[in-house]
């Protein structure tokens, strides 16, 4: 095979573009930016545990204040009997137990209070990750607030805070987050936090916070036993009451962890057995996400680059329009498959279609409680996991053939361009419909799209943005089917001598926005399992999805022929030399995952992990499979190789996201999440909704090669 100077060009520049968007696709979190730092003028709360008699003046005082209804979870409708933190209930006291509970404040044998609310981060994770800016912190105060009328329900915050403290409200058509606020309608007026207003002994205590720090540093030094002073209400209100000091633990919560709070807490006892969250780093997790998403798209300058580079290259492929396919007999003109739509097969995926509308009007009647089961330890369910993370990467065959063709030059494979672009412009414009399913405000979806709502810190913007661009693309692309179909040929050729920079975009912005899927997780820290949970989330995710779309492809090729009864003998050439291509991505991907366990240590969690490392090795061998078949040439080349081959890469990628965004997610034994039935059904409906779709253009429009009908060989 010989390369001329203009095919060298070609794949030289279609190859640096690549090279440019993957390598900066992992941050050291060790090169992060530096955490925030508190306000000059930035008020707190301090807790102290050995203060806190329990008497839950605080929870009623908050509920009162911010006019939030009680929560029965004993049937008695008698008083407020919270359990946890919910979307009625922003403060909670609960209690630690140990042995004869005997000993206020002491590990054995003893029982302490423990105070739950927001507490208030220097650098906190909700503002960084939420895409419209509904949470934000006062530059001034430093306190976290959220507003419902920018808000769109997406629950980011909800999965990315350490904490676990913003909760959502799933039980109604017009859901909010619930979190403190400070009380910032009291503040506004002069006064100070409800829960500090009550307290009895001075537990909860508001202050500036450089007068709680000084504060907490006077109790430290305090000798157990001996009687002190301590304030009530705030730290210069002048309402003090005697009583000994209690032995403190040698720790504030909330002093360094990820940055810190402006709610900072005292015990008796080790926060570790109060369950609260210890051991975590000192820098905050919002620095290491938004460190990664300015490296990746900080002023657009990198994804500029590779823009240029990518629509030079599909400029240059386009001027000389796949020269070695159109001489070869495959290289043959699209035409309708033709025959009737309706049909057994399409009257079970309407009836299918018909079900998920009937639940959907009961989830948008009484919200999304109503038809599912996710809750605020599992905030995403199957529907985000699917319709965002899995579908998607099931759409990205229009992308993988666009960068084969266009940007590598390879010719050849230019008949399973325009079904695969298909397939993608379905999947992506479902996926996107699907996504206001699942979100709690979804009237206030367009403030994604509007810039005096923009959080370009968001690595969720990003991937709603891109997205959003991307659709528009794929419908852009799709366009001069509709052109052919119509026989106006003269405009056909006119527009596709501009298709080059749709391509180039068509390709930039997947590579994007698949790597920041896996870039949602970063922000989430400890709470996603070791194995899946690594700065390399961005290149896994993206060669997965790059391999998804070429398995798809395949896919897609073989059941057309199946079931409209065409001969795939033609293009079995094209799908194992396809499959070649997967099996070579999928070693790297394999080797790039235990290289990364190794190189943080973390390898021996791959046989100690119990149920997790389980599903690691099922992804591994999903995973293992195809790349061995398909690097066998005679292997790829028989259908009955290559087709189950295809199904297992995607079986893996499918098992990889569910793992990574659910069953690796991990939380307490008090959270619990399996999909509900209508959620399921509702799923099922919307794929049907996509093949029906797919379907319908198939045998209307110019999309599959033309042939004669044929068998499947």
């Amino acid at each position: 095979m010989t390369v001329n100077r203009r095919e060298f060009l070609r794949e030289g520049v279609g190859g640096v573009a690549a090279v440019a968007a993957c390598a900066s696709l992992s941050v050291d979190p060790a090169e992060a930016r530096g955490n925030k730092t508190v306000p000059d003028d930035a008020i707190g709360l301090l807790y102290d545990s050995t203060l806190c008699i329990g008497c839950k003046a605080c929870m009623s005082a908050c509920k009162t204040t911010n006019a939030l209804p009680l929560e029965d979870n004993f049937g008695q409708k008698l008083w407020d009997t919270p359990f946890e933190l919910s979307g009625s209930t922003y403060t909670v006291i609960k209690l630690y137990q140990d042995g004869t509970s005997e000993h206020k404040d002491k590990e054995k044998d003893g029982f302490a209070h423990i105070k739950r609310q927001c507490l208030h981060c220097i650098d906190p994770s909700c503002v960084s990750v939420c895409p419209v800016s509904a949470m934000t912190k006062d530059p001034v105060t430093g306190a976290v607030s959220y507003n419902a009328d920018a808000c769109i329900g997406c629950r980011y915050c909800v999965a990315a805070c350490p904490y676990r403290v913003p909760q959502f409200q799933y039980n109604t058509p017009t859901p909010k987050i619930a979190k403190c606020e400070f009380c910032k309608d009291q503040l506004a007026k002069g006064d100070i936090p409800a829960c500090a207003k009550v307290c009895p002994t001075g537990a909860t205590l508001f202050g500036s916070y450089k007068a709680l720090t000084g504060e907490i540093d006077r109790r430290k030094g305090m000798k157990a036993g001996e009687k002190n002073v301590f304030p009530r209400r705030t730290v210069d209100s002048g309402d003090t009451h005697e009583r000994a000091a209690a032995e403190y633990v040698n720790e504030v919560y909330g002093e360094k962890m990820l940055g810190g709070t402006q709610v900072r807490y005292l015990s008796g006892v080790p926060f570790a057995k109060m369950g609260m969250a210890t051991g975590l780093p000192e820098l905050s997790y919002a620095a290491v996400s938004e460190t990664l998403q300015h490296r990746l798209y900080g002023g657009l300058i990198a994804p500029a680059v590779a823009l240029v580079g990518l629509v030079a290259a599909a400029y240059s492929g386009g001027k000389e329009p796949i020269a070695e396919a159109a001489h070869e007999p495959r290289a043959r003109m699209s035409a309708p498959v033709g025959g009737n739509i309706l049909g057994i097969f399409t009257a079970i995926l309407g009836v299918f279609a018909a079900i998920a509308v009937f639940l959907l009007v009961r989830r948008f009647a009484y919200g999304l409680g109503a038809v599912t089961n996710i809750n605020n330890g599992y905030t995403w369910g199957l529907w985000v996991v699917w319709d965002v993370i899995i579908a998607t990467g099931f759409a990205c065959g229009g992308y993988a053939m666009a960068f084969l063709v266009y940007i590598l030059n390879r010719g050849e494979f230019h008949p399973l361009v325009r079904p695969a672009l298909t397939a993608s412009v379905f999947g992506y414009s479902l996926g996107a419909a699907s996504v206001l399913i699942d979100l709690g405000r979804y009237w206030n979806f367009w403030h994604t799209l509007s810039p005096a709502y923009f959080n370009p810190n968001s690595v969720m913007f990003e991937v709603a943005a891109c997205i959003s661009l991307y659709i528009l693309v794929l419908w852009t692309e799709f366009f001069p089917t509709f052109l052919e179909w119509l026989g106006r040929h003269g405009l056909q050729k006119a527009f596709n001598r501009i298709l080059f920079f749709f391509i180039g975009l068509g390709v930039l912005l997947p590579s994007m926005h698949q790597s920041s899927l896996g870039s949602l997780l970063v922000v989430m820290g400890y709470q996603v399992h070791p194995l899946w949970q690594t700065q390399f989330l961005p290149a896994l995710f993206l060669l997965t999805a790059i391999c998804m779309g070429f398995a798809v492809v395949i896919l897609e090729a073989t059941l057309a022929a199946v079931g409209f009864g065409r001969d795939i003998f033609d293009d079995l050439e094209l799908l194992s030399k396809i499959g070649r291509i997967i099996a070579g991505i999928l070693f790297v991907y394999i080797g790039l995952r235990f290289g990364d366990l190794a190189w943080r240590g973390e390898l021996p969690r791959v046989f100690d992990s119990g149920l997790l490392s389980v599903m690691f090795w099922i992804e591994i061998a999903l995973f293992a499979y195809p790349a061995i078949s398909l690097s066998m040439s005679g292997r790829r080349r028989r259908l009955s190789k290559l087709f189950p081959a295809a199904a297992s890469m995607l079986a893996g990628a499918v098992l990889y996201r569910i793992d990574a965004f659910l069953v690796a997610y991990e939380h307490d034994s008090t959270w619990h999440y399996f999909p509900s039935a209508p959620e399921i059904l509702v799923t099922l409906g919307v794929i049907s909704i996509e093949v029906l779709a797919y379907v319908f253009f198939v045998k209307i429009f110019p999309i599959l090669p033309g042939q004669p009908a044929g068998h499947v060989r």
